[in-house]
């Protein structure tokens, strides 16, 4: 696929516009784009040796792959490749450029995990199988319950996960953001964080040893994230015996230090919108509805003409 056009200067982020998407309401050709950003991010950060394991990572001549386990997450817990967690309400705020182009793109998703203590698991007589039907229940209830309402027993709340943040290495806007973070991932994060409750924690799964997780990594850094733990996983194309770190900050923080990066708030002057899946089935329906009345108006042309001949 060819890359998107390098605009000249972003360094007031004017021509940038961020939208917004339910996930299952992004276009394909988006998707695809994505994906492609995506891979030239990883690649940017690594030798040409690992770019395989980058394709890997972007399940690389799987488009269908890459779209479908990032509208519905929960098929890598069933693949094992998460440990058991549930996500929902996936977020895709995807940044143009000036033509009109992806160039980047911020992934977040309202995620709970089964962590009631174990002496309250124990004082109820629960069992401790995570993946059996008290910890799916516990999950369950974790992502319905508002976050502002405590539940006896039950540990923790639901959290925004920061999955991915990209850009494409040819458009990097020219400011200063330190940490060489870019300020597309920032546009993305700001809007996307925005969709959210200000006192949800906001949690990230970080390979920080690995070169590949560079542009997640730095960008958790900036918004001052804390270390809570580590993370086994199975990930395709990262090390599985090098634990994910997970970093955390509350939403209203996260933006109160992004803010603190963007002395000039440009961020916040970014275009940008919201797209729902409700949206776009509306859209959907009134293509299918155009091109139902186009073949109608097509069919009855060719009857007129056939008997316009006879």
């Amino acid at each position: 696929m060819p890359g998107p056009e390098i605009a000249p200067n972003f360094s007031n982020m004017s021509d940038v516009t961020t939208i917004v998407y339910d996930a299952e309401a992004v276009p394909v050709t988006i998707w695809n784009r994505l994906q492609s950003i995506h891979r030239d991010s990883l690649r940017s950060h690594v030798p040409q040796g690992e770019w395989g394991r980058m394709d890997e990572i972007v399940s690389w001549g799987q488009p269908a792959r890459y779209r479908e386990t990032r509208i519905n997450p929960n098929i890598l817990v069933h693949e094992g490749i998460w440990n058991p967690q549930l996500f929902k309400d996936v977020l895709v705020a995807v940044t143009f450029d000036h033509t009109h182009q992806p160039v980047g793109g911020v992934i977040t998703e309202n995620n709970t995990s089964a962590s009631a203590p174990r002496l309250a698991r124990e004082k109820l007589q629960l069992p401790l199988d995570d993946n059996g039907v008290i910890g799916r229940t516990e999950r369950r209830i974790k992502m319905h319950l508002p976050t502002w309402v405590p539940f006896p027993y039950i540990g923790g709340k639901r959290i925004v996960h920061f999955r991915e943040g990209y850009v494409h290495p040819d458009v990097q806007p020219e400011i200063n953001w330190g940490e060489q973070t870019s300020g597309f991932i920032l546009a993305g994060l700001v809007v996307a964080l925005e969709e959210y409750r200000a006192r949800q924690l906001l949690a990230a799964y970080a390979a920080s040893h690995d070169p590949a997780d560079t542009e997640l990594t730095q960008t958790v850094r900036l918004i001052n994230a804390r270390k809570t733990g580590d993370q086994s996983h199975q990930i395709p194309g990262y090390d599985p015996d090098e634990p994910l770190t997970r970093l955390q900050e509350n939403v209203a923080d996260a933006l109160s230090a992004i803010d603190d990066v963007d002395t000039g708030g440009t961020l916040r002057s970014v275009r940008a919108d919201r797209f729902t899946a409700k949206q776009a089935r509306k859209v959907r329906e009134a293509d299918e509805k155009k091109h139902r009345k186009q073949d109608r108006e097509a069919f009855w042309a060719e009857q007129d003409s056939k008997h316009f001949i006879k």
